[in-house]
Parts: structure tokens; C-alpha cells; sequence
């Protein structure tokens, strides 16, 4: 059966079906005709045993008249003597063979004939008298054959019929799947940007085509982040590595003095480490977006991830004596957010990075990270004195590997595109508040899932506040 098509096997098991009830139903129809034709004989053999039974029970069968032309009687007495006797020799033979004596109506062969006989038995003043009558079965029979042959006949081409409209039905309903398939081998060979097609029938046939066409876009989504990957890994790492090989060439020429070969090394230190940002920003940013869960956390534990975060980056930026703190508001420790403890730390260590970064050299870093609770959701703001942004950049800060045209930060372009990534999987929203020549505020919302954000104490004055990301620019 497994090597055999689907349509093939649709007309198989229909056809099978069809001839099991339409036996069924011809062995219910022929026991039925065989019924109607059996009661027929039997009631012309009552009606023929009829008078003889009356006379005998009358006592008056003294003298019994025959029967009419070719009709079959045997009547006996109380004694065994035979009284009458219009019986072929044979069946009467076979019947004296018999020697019934209980009253029925059997079928007998005798002669190469077959006979229908009806015995019946008489109780009369002298003891107990038997009649017993005969018809010959073989035109019964003969019509009981044509009968059966009627419905062979009939049933097998209603059979066969049956197969050939289930052959075409299931043809009919398995065309759209040919479809498919053609489609999807055109496709597959030319690798075209359009879809599997698409009734306007709303069958299980189509919604496959529709699940299948998600797939396909997936895919391709899939395959085009992955180009994209590619292409900006090979842009952004050609530069820093083309430095980095020139910067070790100069440093190996023997030319080069003590002093002049430890500053390049000292540079291609530095291009290295760039270069490990990079690929260590690419990473992550891959995971996140192939991520399917993206976690959950409690706000206690964002609210330790916050602080780990703000002594990691006072460690990181020490030569520069940055002004760095945090703001913990209105928490509840045990709500939660759709987003890791571990992606929630590193989406705050690129902030924060990015606001030290974007200060001047001669300039004191100011950040200030702020965690609030509201009723249906936490938001994070993280606020720096750094200038701000070029007001033509913020449209495109969360494009990958994107720089402002006159950033000195020597990272790669990826804090803010993790960001974006991180908060998308949790389902919140991220927005900028850029202020051009004093600083930039980084909003992010994120939906609680479990509990309520803000503590019900702080919140019993009812200040009415949400936590969507927007509002005024907080101040570090």
C-alpha cells in the first residue's frame, strides 16, 4: 500500500468499501426475493392441500377427488395406507424414504428435479392422517438464478462505477496538490521570489499552502539576515584586520626602534580588541534573533543585574572617572519580564558603554541608569551628558554596524542593533530622546508578564503613571 499514490489508494479503499456494502446489500436483497418467491409456492400449496385438510378433518375423506392437472399430492391415513397418490415415483419414494412426521415445508431432490413439498399432519376420529403436496422448484429456481445473476451483474458495474467516480474525485481534490508541487519544483529550481498559489477556497489544501508559503518567507528571512550577516562581517572586519596586519609588518620591520615597535603593538592590541567587539557583538546579535523563548527574570533579579552592570562599567572606564549611578523606583521583586537576566545585563552594558564612549576625551562621563515599576509594565532609561547624537544618525542607530560621522567610539556599530534585537523579543519598545549638544536618553519599555511592576505601596497614591517609553528626559 505504501508504494502505491494517494489517489491510488483513495480509489482502493472506496472501491473496497463499496463492493463489502454492496455485497451486503445484494445478499439482503436476493434472501428477500428468495423470501417473496418461497412464500408464493408455499401459499399455492396451501391452497392446494386446503381441501383435502378440511375433508379429513370433516371425516368425509372417504372418497378424495384428485387433484387438478399437475398437481402433486400424497394424502395417507391413520393406517399408512395410501389414500391418494399423484406423486412422481421418485419423490414419492424419497418422501416414504423420509418418512416425516413432523408438519414443514422442505426442499427435495428426487428425479434430477428439485420439489418444494409441504407436509401437514390431520388429527381424525381413527388417528392422525398426513398430506403432503409438491410443486416442482425449477422454475423457482430458475428464476432465483436470473435474479442473481440480475444482481452480479448490476452491483459489479455499480462497483466499478463507484471506483471510477472515486478515481476522478479524489483527482479532482488532489489537482491543487499537483499544483503545489509544480510550483514548488519551479521554485526550487529557479529560485524565484514568489510563492506557493493560493485559492480563494478555504480547505485544508490551502491552509497547507498558506503554512508552507510562512515557511518559505521564514526562509528567506533567514537566508537574507544570514547574506546580510556575511556582508557586514566581511565589511566591518576588512578594515580593522587590514590595520592589524599592517600594524604587525611595521612592528616586525627591523628597522623600527624599541620604542616605535612597542606603540605598535600597543595599536594592534587595540585594533584586536576592536576586532573581538566586533565578533563578540555579531554573536550576540545572531543568537537574539535566531532566539525563539527569550526568558523570563523577576524584577529582583533585574534590579541586581542593573547594579552588577553599573559597578562592571565603573571597572571597565576607571581611567576615565566616570560619574555612573542608578535609580531603583517602585519595584516589585516578584514580578516578571519576557527577558533574561543574562540579555538584560548585556543590553545595559552596551548603554552604558555607549554613553561613557560618546563623552569627549577630556570630558567627565555622567550616566545615570534609572529602573522604574509601573502597573503593566518596567521601564529603563539610561541618561548621559555626552552631547548627544547627530540628529541625522538617530533614524538610523538600531542599522547594523551604523556609526554617526563624526563618533570617535571605536566599537562596532552593534550596541544599539542588540539592544533593539533584545527588546523585541520581549515584546517591549525602545525609543531615543536625543538632545544635540547636552545628552541622550535611551527608553525601553518591557510588558510584565506575571505580577504588576510597580509595589502596590508606592502605587496606592495612585500617580496614574504607565510604562510606555517616552515622557520627560530624566536627568543624570
Amino acid at each position: 500500500m505504501r508504494a502505491l499514490s494517494i489517489r491510488a489508494r483513495i480509489t482502493l479503499g472506496a472501491s473496497l468499501i463499496a463492493i463489502l456494502l454492496l455485497a451486503a446489500g445484494g445478499i439482503v436483497i436476493y434472501a428477500q426475493v428468495e423470501r417473496i418467491v418461497r412464500a408464493g409456492e408455499e401459499a399455492v400449496l396451501a391452497g392446494i392441500e386446503a381441501p383435502y385438510l378440511t375433508a379429513i378433518a370433516e371425516e368425509s375423506a372417504e372418497e378424495l377427488d384428485p387433484p387438478g392437472h399437475a398437481r402433486k399430492v400424497l394424502v395417507t391415513d391413520a393406517s399408512g395406507q395410501t389414500r391418494l397418490d399423484t406423486m412422481p415415483d421418485a419423490l414419492a419414494a424419497e418422501l416414504a424414504a423420509r418418512g416425516t412426521t413432523t408438519d414443514g415445508t422442505h426442499r427435495i431432490a428426487a428425479g434430477g428435479n428439485t420439489y418444494l413439498v409441504r407436509t401437514r399432519h390431520v388429527e381424525s376420529a381413527d388417528g392422525t392422517w398426513m398430506v403432503s403436496t409438491a410443486r416442482d422448484f425449477q422454475n423457482s429456481s430458475e428464476i432465483l438464478d436470473g435474479v442473481m445473476l440480475l444482481l452480479i451483474v448490476s452491483l459489479s458495474v455499480i462497483a466499478v462505477g463507484f471506483g471510477a467516480a472515486a478515481w476522478f474525485i479524489s483527482t479532482a481534490a488532489l489537482r491543487p496538490v499537483t499544483r503545489l508541487q509544480r510550483s514548488a519544483e519551479r521554485l526550487s529550481a529557479d529560485e524565484q521570489e514568489g510563492y506557493l498559489p493560493t485559492g480563494p477556497v478555504h480547505d485544508e489544501i490551502e491552509a497547507l499552502a498558506r503554512t508552507l508559503n510562512d515557511l518559505i518567507r521564514r526562509t528567506r528571512e533567514s537566508a537574507d539576515r544570514e547574506r546580510q550577516v556575511v556582508s557586514d562581517a566581511s565589511h566591518e572586519l576588512r578594515t580593522p584586520l587590514a590595520i592589524l596586519n599592517a600594524q604587525l609588518e611595521v612592528a616586525a620591520a627591523a628597522s623600527v626602534s624599541d620604542e616605535q615597535r612597542r606603540a605598535d603593538v600597543a595599536a594592534a592590541r587595540s585594533t584586536l580588541q576592536r576586532l573581538i567587539r566586533i565578533s563578540q557583538g555579531l554573536l550576540d546579535l545572531s543568537r537574539m534573533e535566531a532566539q525563539r523563548s527569550p526568558g523570563t527574570a523577576t524584577l529582583g533579579a533585574l534590579s541586581r543585574e542593573t547594579a552588577d552592570a553599573v559597578d562592571r562599567a565603573r571597572t571597565a572606564f576607571g581611567e576615565r572617572d566616570p560619574d555612573i549611578d542608578f535609580e531603583l523606583v517602585d519595584l516589585d521583586p516578584t514580578a516578571e519580564v519576557a527577558l533574561g537576566a543574562q540579555d538584560f545585563g548585556r543590553m545595559l552594558d552596551n548603554l552604558i558603554s555607549n554613553a561613557v564612549c560618546a563623552a569627549s576625551a577630556d570630558a567627565r562621563p555622567h550616566v545615570l541608569v534609572t529602573l522604574t515599576g509601573f502597573t503593566d509594565a518596567v521601564r529603563l532609561s539610561v541618561v548621559d551628558r555626552s552631547g548627544g547624537m547627530d540628529p541625522d544618525f538617530v533614524g538610523r542607530a538600531f542599522e547594523r554596524f551604523a556609526r554617526g560621522e563624526h563618533s570617535g567610539y571605536p566599537g562596532g556599530g552593534l550596541g544599539l542593533p542588540i539592544v533593539a534585537r533584545a527588546v523585541e523579543n520581549a515584546g517591549g519598545d525602545v525609543a531615543l530622546e536625543n538632545r544635540p549638544g547636552d545628552g541622550l536618553t535611551v527608553r525601553v519599555a518591557l510588558p510584565v508578564i506575571s505580577g504588576a511592576a510597580g509595589d502596590p505601596e508606592a502605587r496606592a497614591a495612585g500617580d496614574g503613571r504607565d510604562g510606555t517609553a517616552g515622557g520627560d528626559a530624566d536627568a543624570p
